[in-house]
C-alpha cells in the first residue's frame, strides 16, 4: 500500500497532457486554417489584378473593343485560377480614351462561415493613330 501511494505522489500530472492536447490543438488547426485562407485570398488578388491587366492591354489596343477586352480577361482566370476565383464577374468600360477593366470573384474557403471576395480594378489609355506632322 506504501508503494501505491509513492507511485501517485510521483505522478501527479498523469492524464493532463491528453487534456492539453484536446485544448491547444484546435486552437493550433484554426490558426493554421487562416494562415492558409490569408495566403489564398492574397494569392487571388493577385491573379485578378493579373486578369485586369491583361485585359487592359488587350482592349486598349488601336482597334480593339471592351468585349475583346472582356474575354480575354476570362480567358486568363479560366486558365489561371480556375477554381481559386470560380464565377468571376468582368466589366470593361472603354471610353474615348481611356479604358477601365473591373474583376470581382468569390474566393475559395478553408474557413467554415467565411465569406471572401476580390475587387480589382484597373484603368490606362486608349491607344490612338497619330500622323506625323
Amino acid at each position: 500500500m506504501m508503494r501505491r501511494r509513492l507511485l501517485t505522489r510521483s505522478e501527479p500530472d498523469a492524464g493532463y497532457s491528453v487534456l492539453e492536447a484536446a485544448i491547444v490543438l484546435p486552437v493550433v488547426f484554426l490558426l493554421l486554417m487562416v494562415i492558409v485562407q490569408w495566403a489564398i485570398v492574397w494569392h487571388a488578388r493577385n491573379v485578378a489584378e493579373a486578369a485586369a491587366q491583361e485585359g487592359l492591354r488587350t482592349a486598349a489596343a488601336y482597334t480593339a473593343t471592351a468585349e475583346a477586352g472582356r474575354a480575354d480577361t476570362v480567358n486568363y482566370l479560366a486558365q489561371v485560377a480556375p477554381h481559386a476565383l470560380p464565377d468571376p464577374q468582368v466589366t470593361v468600360t472603354r471610353g474615348p480614351t481611356a479604358v477601365t477593366v473591373s474583376v470581382h470573384a468569390r474566393v475559395m474557403t478553408l474557413i467554415p462561415f467565411g465569406h471572401f471576395s476580390v475587387d480589382e480594378t484597373v484603368s490606362g489609355p486608349i491607344e490612338t493613330f497619330v500622323t506625323a506632322p
